[in-house]
């Protein structure tokens, strides 16, 4: 049984989509996150006349601008990370 090429790479794209989703939600990986809402974007805008994926590419385009301009709250989980890791080794 073969698998679609395209059904494939779908599925790894969605399954990277989540970990981005849950990485941010962590505030971990706002980079890993940026990176990948801009080239969902780019591939949804490449899709021009569909209507839908125009829907999307705006929506993966909200999604990049809002982590971008969130980087200081991804800095500010960083340090609050870092100083409860140094409070637990004290004890």
């Amino acid at each position: 049984m073969a698998v679609d090429p395209v059904l494939l790479l779908s599925l790894v794209l969605d399954g990277l989509s989540i970990a981005a989703g849950l990485l941010v939600r962590s505030g971990r990986a706002w980079i890993f996150a940026a990176n990948f809402a801009a080239i969902y974007a780019f591939l949804y805008f490449t899709l021009f006349p569909n209507v839908v994926a125009l829907l999307f590419g705006a929506l993966y385009s909200v999604v990049l601008v809002a982590v971008v301009t969130g980087r200081t709250w991804f800095d500010d989980m960083s340090a609050w990370r870092r100083a409860v890791a140094e409070a637990r080794f004290r004890r």
